[in-house]
């Protein structure tokens, strides 16, 4: 049944958007659950919400960064073999 399941992600890939808001229903339950356990203020929680975004930008600039590494490393082999 796994590749039955497989093959039908495979032929009719999820929207990006609908991947996106699972995505978000899942941190926003993620981020309630922990306000709940911790007891933790709604200003405490932006506070801690804000350092996690800057985490998450400074990740999402390294991503960039490699990218574009691997992008030059590749105009420099391929202009190599020409």
């Amino acid at each position: 049944m796994e590749k039955q399941e497989k093959n039908k992600t495979e032929q009719n890939p999820m929207p990006l958007g609908m991947i996106l808001d699972h995505a978000r229903e899942d941190m926003t339950k993620s981020v309630v659950a922990l306000q709940q356990k911790y007891g933790l203020p709604a200003s405490l929680l932006d506070v801690i919400l804000t350092g996690v975004l800057s985490e998450v930008r400074e990740m999402k600039c390294m991503e960039y960064r490699q990218l574009k590494e691997g992008e030059k490393s590749r105009n420099r082999f391929g202009a190599a073999e020409i």
